[in-house]
């Protein structure tokens, strides 16, 4: 039996609805097949398939089961088809009930050696609590999050022949980047894992418990995980404790009638916590009361505030947060907090988060109902949160980050503003991208406050000062006077409140500190280091299995690595469990160091399949996986940060296999090609995404893009089709200008620029030229009156006027050829 630890190890994980379930071929040794037969073995399996390989020889005990699996597929493919029908499909009326007790466990996921159909058959035959989705190692991530997901890792009986037995075929599916695979890493690294009906002695097997890696110096990182199996040696008994796997006596059925049918109440709550996954967009889109949230955190150091970290309710009621003299103004006006809405802007690191926690806690305080929206984890589309905060029955809504929404964000926060039924909105925002999104725009028709968070003043030093001192963090301040402490800071008065902060504490620059701390971390830990900063740096957290995936190679050295990462406090795991760098503009300068150092490809490509895993799982367009892909995916990112065109292409294609069937993932490809790479294969990816979304009006623009630049191709080499290509592309281009052109101004710069260059190229008369540039002034003055902020669209407008005078009335008219070329 288990002892009391490793039963409340259970208890716990079982409860969680975070438990693995692994079997073996003995975990379906009670099923029968259609002739009532058992299930066989593997002595006996082989037994049945050596006729078809070997017909007429006597058989080879000593031949393994994969061996002669591969030589019957050889030589029969059809016969070891119908063999494996025959005894592997199971009877499910003849299931004895342990089946349905083992189903019902809410397990996270399910992996499996076997091709037989036992979980679809325990289906059918008990109703189980969670539908079965069984699929193929080498499917693709499943959509679906409401099933039980059980993972065959040798493929199904639908996949004969093509099944999965030998080691050699097993072996060519584990190199490079799969999903299962990669998931199965980290499964087995960072979850409880119950492996049952195995004595842990399949090769295949090993290769994945390999990952778990020999015990690490220091303490044990891994989860403890189980093997129920009723023989052991004590040799695989002791080697499997090196892996922090205990073995259990029994078989399946006992342990499913003397442990799993006494943990019922853990399974309940179990599945309770795997509908409250199934349901996350529903729970995400809570808004929760600052009333309970302001205990929230108690585990936390209140000292890590003053070394950066983001704030939280406890750092403002009893810890360090010390309070500005900007937030004075506020709370001591009332008419300050009138406004339909209040928007507080500045720059990454100036306090505007935790005035925004103090701003709630004083409301609430006062007798007003205040709930805090996270839009950094809303996975939802703007219409349900729109509708979540229309609804809340809140007095005052908190939004941070509100720019997330990116240019849904102004338009969402002037709807609830017109609705005097919702409730008042509390939001900050970097400065620099409210500018972008043209915020002040979007709200100047509504009841909207600004507040703009300023420099730091002299009694906000003194306040810090007096914050470091108490935390006992002042450095090198503890050797001055209070006069000298002062004058640091006001030397620094105009920086960022985090940057101020650590060069007066440290006396080095902001930006030498970082980088010193990434040049001077082993190469294992920089790498997760920068997983993190990446998508810290997108104000995105990330879970464990999520690191670990990111790292490819996933061993109990990255866990130790990320253990040390958060010692370092590098790394910290935030409130909803998820890691992060402790501040976003820490974030903003570890990429900058590594863009540098060109070291960014490839924790850019492992975080990249990371979240693409996870996206492929629902499909979710408004989860965080979804946004942070998107970002990474995005070929402005991929020039900008990484510049190396062989790199972006090798991370492009890492991916092709499992993002195959994703418009945006090939209009990104063809759009890097496009501007950085071959023409050719720009043409080849872009047509890709016009077959998967022809309507989707990127799409349509980056072909157009494209084919104005093929047009000035064919015609500077007298091709034929130059002239239709071009004219098909620009009528493309007036299509989309006509349907968003009041919005979004790309389709106008694409058609002016990529037009005027066609026109300079082409073998076009005189009199076409001029009618042709005319026309682009037209409409590029059209979107330089619609789009009054764009530099880029006025420098456009006079470019294609200077062109069109230059023509039009020449210095020397007879001199002026019908090629014009670039000057």
């Amino acid at each position: 039996m288990l002892d009391q630890q490793s039963l409340g190890v259970l208890r716990n994980r079982i409860a969680s609805g975070e438990i693995v379930l692994f079997t073996g071929a003995g975990f379906s040794c009670e099923a029968k097949a259609a002739d009532g037969q058992a299930l066989p073995g593997s002595k006996e399996l082989r037994c049945m398939l050596w006729p078809i390989a070997f017909p007429g020889q006597d058989e080879d005990e000593e031949s393994s089961l994969a061996d002669v699996y591969e030589c019957a597929l050889s030589q029969s493919p059809r016969r070891l088809r119908d063999v494996l029908e025959a005894c592997l499909r199971v009877d499910h009326a003849s299931l004895p009930d342990f089946y349905s007790t083992w189903f019902s466990v809410p397990w996270a996921r399910a992996y499996t050696l076997n091709i037989d159909d036992l979980a679809i058959a325990a289906e059918r035959s008990f109703g189980l609590p969670r539908r079965v989705r069984p699929v193929s190692g080498s499917e693709p991530v499943p959509a679906s999050s409401d099933e039980l997901t059980v993972v065959h890792l040798n493929g199904q009986l639908d996949d004969l022949p093509n099944a999965t037995f030998s080691a050699p075929q097993y072996g060519r599916r584990l190199p490079g980047r799969d999903p299962w695979y990669s998931t199965l890493a980290a499964d087995l690294m960072s979850r409880v894992v119950v492996f049952v009906g195995t004595t842990l002695d399949e090769p295949p097997l090993w290769q994945h418990l390999e990952l778990r890696g020999p015990k690490s110096r220091g303490r044990e990182l891994r989860p403890r995980s189980f093997l129920v199996t009723p023989h052991l040696t004590v040799a695989r008994r002791q080697m499997l404790r090196n892996f922090n796997i205990e073995h259990i006596a029994m078989d399946a059925r006992q342990f499913a009638e003397d442990v799993l049918a006494n943990l019922e109440d853990e399974m309940a709550a179990g599945a309770r916590k795997r509908a409250s996954l199934r349901d996350r967009n529903r729970r995400r889109l809570a808004v929760p009361d600052v009333s309970q949230l302001r205990h929230t955190g108690q585990d936390i150091s209140l000292k890590q505030y003053l070394l950066g970290r983001d704030p939280t309710f406890r750092d403002v009621s009893d810890g360090f947060a010390v309070q500005r003299s900007f937030e004075d103004e506020i709370l001591s006006d009332a008419s300050m907090l009138e406004p339909r809405v209040i928007l507080i802007l500045g720059t990454a690191g100036t306090g505007k988060s935790t005035a925004l926690h103090r701003l709630a806690l004083n409301l609430d305080a006062a007798g007003k109902k205040v709930g805090w929206f996270d839009a950094t984890a809303a996975e939802v589309g703007i219409p349900s949160v729109r509708s979540a905060i229309r609804t809340s029955g809140y007095d005052y809504v908190v939004i941070d980050d509100v720019d997330v929404f990116k240019a849904q964000a102004g338009p969402l926060l002037a709807e609830l503003a017109r609705e005097t039924d919702a409730p008042r909105v509390i939001s900050a925002a970097r400065s620099t991208r409210a500018e972008r999104l043209r915020l002040r725009e979007d709200l100047q028709t509504v009841d909207a406050r600004f507040i703009d968070a300023p420099p730091l003043t002299d009694s906000d030093i003194d306040g810090l000062i007096g914050a470091l001192d108490s935390a006992g963090l002042l450095g090198r301040l503890a050797g001055m006077t209070a006069t000298e402490r002062r004058e640091v800071f006001r030397g620094m008065a105009g920086r960022q409140l985090l940057v101020a902060m650590i060069e007066a504490t440290s006396g080095r620059s902001f930006h030498d500190k970082i980088d010193d701390e990434c040049s001077q971390l082993p190469a294992e830990q920089r790498f997760l280091y920068a997983v993190c900063a990446l998508a810290t740096r997108s104000r995105i957290g990330l879970a464990l299995d999520e690191v670990l995936s990111a790292g490819g190679e996933t061993t109990a050295e990255q866990l130790a690595c990320i253990d040390a990462l958060k010692r370092q406090y590098l790394v910290i795991e935030k409130g909803d469990g998820l890691l992060a760098v402790r501040h976003r503009v820490v974030a903003d300068r570890v990429v900058a160091w590594l863009r540098r150092e060109r070291q960014l490809a490839q924790p850019v490509e492992g975080l990249l399949f990371a979240m693409a895993v996870q996206y492929l799982r629902k499909r979710n367009t408004s989860s965080r996986a979804f946004r942070l892909m998107v970002g990474l995916l995005n070929h402005k990112f991929m020039i900008e940060e990484i510049d190396d065109r062989p790199a972006v292409r090798a991370i492009y294609e890492s991916l092709s296999a499992i993002l195959s069937d994703d418009f945006h993932f090939w209009l990104q490809r063809g759009s890097f090609e496009l501007e950085k790479g071959d023409l050719d294969l720009a043409e080849n990816y872009l047509n890709q995404a016009r077959g998967l979304s022809p309507e989707d009006h990127r799409v349509r623009t980056a072909w157009s893009y494209m084919s104005l630049r093929r047009a000035a191709e064919l015609a500077l080499g007298a091709e034929a089709g130059w002239r239709e290509r071009a004219q098909e592309a620009m009528s493309e281009l007036d299509d989309i200008i006509e349907l968003r052109g009041t919005t979004e101004e790309h389709a106008f710069h694409i058609l002016g620029s990529q037009g005027l260059h066609y026109a300079r190229r082409a073998p076009l008369s005189l009199d076409e030229k001029l009618r042709l540039l005319d026309r682009l002034r037209g409409v590029v003055g059209r979107g330089a009156r619609l789009h009054t902020d764009s530099d880029g669209l006025k420098q456009l407008r006079d470019d294609l006027e200077g062109e069109y005078l230059l023509l039009a009335v020449p210095p020397d008219r007879d001199q002026l050829t019908t090629s014009h070329d670039d000057r």
